[in-house]
């Protein structure tokens, strides 16, 4: 996760730098960031809960 949303990050920050005066590629670096992280979130999320259910699935009943 820290890994995405340091990438997400460093992207606005970049394009906040390099590109100040152009308002628009800004907000639309920030809004694809946002994106990416929530998709990726979103996703791993569903990921630990498969995992989870696996589990639950595999251990023998007592």
């Amino acid at each position: 996760m820290s890994v995405v949303v340091v990438a997400g990050v460093l992207a606005f920050a970049v394009a906040l730098v390099a590109n100040a005066a152009q308002q628009a590629a800004v907000t639309w670096t920030a809004v694809v960031a946002v994106i990416a992280c929530t998709a990726w979130l979103a996703w791993d999320g569903w990921r630990r809960r498969q995992r989870a259910q696996e589990d639950r699935r595999a251990e023998p009943a007592e």
